[in-house]
């Protein structure tokens, strides 16, 4: 299959930049693995990890956090299990939630405490409505099958700048054929001279995806400048013939206000989408020039819905309402 290169898009990166002193790392990833087949439960395993790197270049791991939420087989995913470590919440109370419509509500209400904190745990948890959703890529590519109701689902159009009326996923629906899209080869995002560089992951099985996340906050050199956020996030698949593949990748970088905690400026880049009306979403960001931090996370749910937007992006902008943490931890980070 011949790799199409979108409008708007610039192919996957390659690796992962050198961390700076004075600097802090929170990466996290996803896997979504089906231990009884294309057509059994899903199982999420969710790692994630903050790391300091101090001015000496010294590396500190201020938290780390996993997550496995077991959801049921068919196409109404629902929460069969929860295992959080650390277990600062009882994950029993988000039993039988569906893993689609109303799970961030649920969330919100099983776990009220975790909710705006900036946790990495809060973080691993948001991730799995979108996780389910996309999934189903995996099945196209392996010969499962689509059930009738989650082909009614994907006909819904203008939720997204790639959904939009008229548009090249919309035509496609529309004519009944759910023929996956391009999606280019994986570079290696693991540094090779930094085992530190990212948190431990373990090999992804056939049938398996991953999304995986990166957001660096670095202290201003000099008095006066501002916070620098270096961010972005795949989503891989493994595909037939023992290939991994990218299915959706944004870079970001922002700066912020280290005093008032406003987002002063962001640039966003689109490597990988899968239709050529996805780029359209990237003005969408500017969105939150000038806004709080955390106010991020409840502005973007409430505000950023329909064709001009990405769900994607919208994650992507919605985990910047976790930063005011991680630049209290880099602002406090002695220079010397």
């Amino acid at each position: 299959m011949a790799i199409v290169q979108w409008p708007g898009t610039v192919g996957p990166s390659v690796g992962t930049p050198p961390r700076r002193p004075r600097s802090v790392r929170r990466t996290t990833s996803i896997d979504v693995l089906r231990p009884e087949g294309l057509d059994g439960q899903l199982v999420l395993e969710g790692r994630g990890r903050d790391l300091l790197t101090t001015a000496s270049g010294a590396s500190e791991v201020l938290e780390r956090a996993s997550t496995t939420i077991d959801l049921t087989a068919g196409d109404d995913r629902r929460v069969a299990g929860v295992r959080l470590d650390p277990a600062v919440v009882d994950g029993d109370r988000l039993l039988g939630a569906s893993a689609s419509a109303g799970y961030r509500r649920a969330l919100d209400g099983a776990f009220p405490a975790l909710t705006g904190t900036g946790s990495l745990l809060a973080l691993l948890l948001d991730e799995v409505p979108v996780m389910a959703l996309i999934s189903r890529s995996i099945l196209s590519r392996w010969g499962g099958q689509t059930a009738p109701s989650t082909g009614k689902r994907l006909l819904a159009v203008d939720v997204c700048a790639g959904w939009v009326t008229g548009g090249t996923l919309a035509i496609r629906a529309q004519n009944g054929s759910f023929e996956p899209s391009p999606t280019p080869p994986a570079p290696v995002l693991d540094p090779a001279d930094d085992a530190e560089g990212w948190h431990q992951l373990d090999p992804l099985p056939p049938t398996g995806m991953r999304r995986r996340r990166r957001m660096d906050v670095l202290a201003p050199i000099a008095e006066g400048e501002p916070v620098i956020v270096d961010a972005m996030f795949r989503d891989e698949l493994t595909e037939p013939g023992d290939r991994r593949t990218v299915l959706h990748e944004y870079s970001l970088l922002a700066t912020v206000d280290p005093a008032a905690r406003v987002v002063q400026s962001v640039s966003v880049t689109a490597h990988v989408l899968p239709a050529p009306e996805c780029p359209a979403a990237l003005a969408s960001a500017q969105g939150i020039v000038g806004r709080p931090l955390g106010s991020l996370r409840n502005l973007v749910r409430a505000e950023f819905r329909g064709p001009s937007t990405c769900t994607h992006l919208n994650d992507q902008l919605r985990a910047l309402g976790d930063l005011d943490a991680l630049v209290d931890v880099a602002l406090a980070a002695p220079s010397a």
